[in-house]
C-alpha cells in the first residue's frame, strides 16, 4: 500500500495574492493557450509536495490575465505499475477548435498526446507515446523534454528541449501531418553551453520582423531564461542577438508565452521559492507565476517585457510623492502607503545611493525589519540583509545584491511590484529582477525612502495599494 503525504499548508502570510498561484502543492513550469474567450494556464503540479515526483497538471483560467478561476488538476499519472508516473512540461494549443496537449512523460522521457472538449477533462491518445525516444543518430541524449508546437504551411512542427554532447544546448525539430506520426528533421537551434549542455522549456515564435527563441538554462549555478533573436529560414533558426529575460540569480524560470487575441505576445514565468527544503516541508506549498508581460524586440535586437496594461486595473489607493527630497543619510517613513501589496514607480536622483524601503518596522526610530531597493549611479542595489529578524540565515535570499543597470540615454525609472513575499523589479519598464522577502513581524508593513551619502530628490515617486480581490478564486481540490 502506498501512503501519500500532503503537508498542511502553513506560512500562508507569504502566499502571493495577485500573482497566479496553485491553491495547494508545489507548482512549476507552465504552458498557456487562449481558447473560448479565456486564457488557460496549465502548470506542473506536485500534489504531494514536497514528497514524490508524481506530477500532474494544475489548471486555471482567466478572462483578463488577472482574475483566475482554479479547476481540478488534470492529466494525472496512470497507475505506477505502468511505469509512467509523472506528467512533465508540455504545450497546449488549439487544433480545429479542439484543445490539444503535447507533453513529456517520465520515466523514460516520452512524448504523449491528449485532447479535450472543455479543457477540464482530457482524453489520452490510445497509441501513446507518439515519440518514444530521441533520434538514435544523435547518440546518447540525456535531456529530451518540454514540447513547443506550432503550425507552418499546413504542417505541424514540434520543438523539444535537449542538448548535443560536445556542442551545446539544442532544440530538436520534428514535423507531422496529424500530430501522431512524427518525423525528426534536424536541430532547429544549437546554442551556448552555459553551465550544462541542456535547454529546457523552449518557446519559438515571430515577434515583429524577428524570430525569438526562449530557453531555460542553468547559468552560474542558477536557473534563468535566455533569449535569442534572429532569422528563421529553411526551418533553422540563426541567432543574431542574445541575452536574459531577467538578471541571472533571479527567481524566474521556465518562461513561456501565449498569443493574445489582439496580437500581443504575453510572457509569464515560474517563480520558484528560494527557501530551503526544510521550509518547503513546513509550508506544504511552493511556486507562483509572474506578472504577465507584453514582449517586444528593441531596435538593438534585445528583448523587452513590460507589465501588461491590464495590471493597472488592480490599482486602488494612490499616493504621489514626486519632488520629495532627503538630506544625506536621511530615511523617512511615508505617510499613507503601507501593507504588502504595492506597485511603485520611482526615479531617484542622487550623487549617491537612494531608493525605497519596503516592509519596514520602525521601533524607537530604528528599523527592525526592512528591505531596501535603490540606485547608486549605474548600479541597482537590492538589500535584503535585514528583511527578516526571525529566520536569520535560513533564508537563502537574505543578503545584499548589486546588479549593473542596462545602458540608458536618460534617467533610470524603477517599477516595483510587491505581493507579500514576491518582489518583481522592472527597469525602464522592462523586466529585470524577481525575488523574495519573508518579513516575520506583523508590524513590518510600512513604506519609506532613504538617501545614502548624498542628497537625493525623487523626481517621480508614485505608489499604489493593490486590490487583489478575486485574483485567485478557488480552493484546494
Amino acid at each position: 500500500m502506498t501512503v501519500k503525504h500532503k503537508a498542511k499548508m502553513r506560512f500562508t502570510e507569504y502566499r502571493a495574492e495577485y500573482h497566479l498561484m496553485s491553491p495547494s502543492g508545489g507548482a512549476n513550469d507552465l504552458s498557456m493557450m487562449y481558447w473560448n474567450g479565456e486564457y488557460h494556464a496549465f502548470y506542473g503540479l506536485l500534489e504531494t509536495y514536497p514528497m514524490g515526483w508524481e506530477k500532474c497538471w494544475g489548471h486555471a483560467s482567466s478572462p483578463d490575465l488577472l482574475h483566475w478561476t482554479h479547476h481540478p488538476p488534470c492529466l494525472k499519472q496512470p497507475p505506477r505499475e505502468s511505469g509512467k508516473h509523472a506528467t512533465w512540461t508540455g504545450f497546449v494549443f488549439e487544433n480545429n477548435g479542439i484543445p490539444t496537449a503535447m507533453f513529456t512523460k517520465v520515466h523514460p522521457q516520452e512524448h504523449w498526446l491528449a485532447t479535450s472538449r472543455d479543457t477540464i477533462t482530457w482524453d489520452m491518445y490510445e497509441g501513446n507515446p507518439v515519440i518514444a525516444a530521441p533520434p538514435p543518430e544523435l547518440g546518447k541524449i540525456d535531456v529530451f523534454r518540454d514540447d513547443d508546437v506550432w503550425k507552418e504551411d499546413g504542417v505541424w512542427l514540434l520543438g523539444i528541449g535537449s542538448g548535443l554532447p560536445g556542442k551545446g544546448g539544442a532544440v530538436l525539430l520534428y514535423e507531422s501531418d496529424d500530430l501522431i506520426n512524427w518525423k525528426y528533421l534536424h536541430p532547429l537551434f544549437v546554442g551556448p553551453t552555459f553551465d550544462t549542455e541542456m535547454f529546457e522549456c523552449p518557446d519559438f515564435f515571430k515577434l515583429g520582423d524577428k524570430h525569438v527563441m526562449i530557453v531555460s538554462v542553468n547559468h552560474n549555478k542558477r536557473g534563468c531564461n535566455a533569449y535569442f533573436t534572429g532569422t528563421y529560414e529553411n526551418r533553422r533558426f540563426t541567432s543574431e542577438n542574445e541575452g536574459f529575460l531577467s538578471v541571472p540569480g533571479s527567481c524566474f524560470y521556465a518562461a513561456r508565452t501565449v498569443l493574445a487575441p489582439d496580437g500581443r505576445r504575453i510572457l509569464i514565468g515560474w517563480i520558484p521559492y528560494d527557501w530551503g527544503r526544510d521550509f518547503g516541508w513546513i509550508a506544504g506549498w511552493s511556486g507562483a507565476f509572474s506578472i504577465p508581460c507584453e514582449m517586444s524586440v528593441a531596435p538593438d535586437g534585445s528583448v523587452r517585457s513590460e507589465p501588461v496594461k491590464e495590471v493597472e486595473e488592480l490599482r486602488a489607493e494612490s499616493y504621489d510623492f514626486s519632488g520629495i527630497a532627503l538630506e544625506a543619510g536621511q530615511q523617512k517613513i511615508l505617510d499613507g502607503p503601507e501593507g504588502r501589496q504595492l506597485e511603485i514607480i520611482m526615479q531617484p536622483n542622487s550623487e549617491s545611493e537612494a531608493g525605497i524601503v519596503l516592509c519596514a518596522n520602525p521601533e524607537d526610530s530604528i528599523l527592525r525589519e526592512f528591505t531596501k531597493i535603490g540606485i547608486n549611479g549605474k548600479t541597482l542595489i537590492i538589500d535584503r540583509s535585514q528583511s527578516t529578524q526571525f529566520y536569520r540565515e535560513n533564508i537563502p535570499g537574505k543578503r545584499k545584491d548589486e546588479f549593473p543597470l542596462p545602458e540608458s540615454k536618460g534617467p533610470v525609472e524603477l517599477r516595483i511590484f510587491l505581493d507579500n513575499s514576491i518582489i518583481e523589479i522592472f527597469v525602464n519598464n522592462s523586466r529585470f529582477w524577481v525575488g523574495h522577502i519573508f518579513p516575520f513581524m506583523e508590524e513590518s508593513r510600512l513604506t519609506g525612502i532613504y538617501a545614502g551619502g548624498g542628497k537625493a530628490k525623487f523626481e517621480n515617486l508614485k505608489i499604489w495599494q493593490i486590490n487583489p480581490s478575486g485574483c485567485n478564486f478557488g480552493g484546494q481540490f
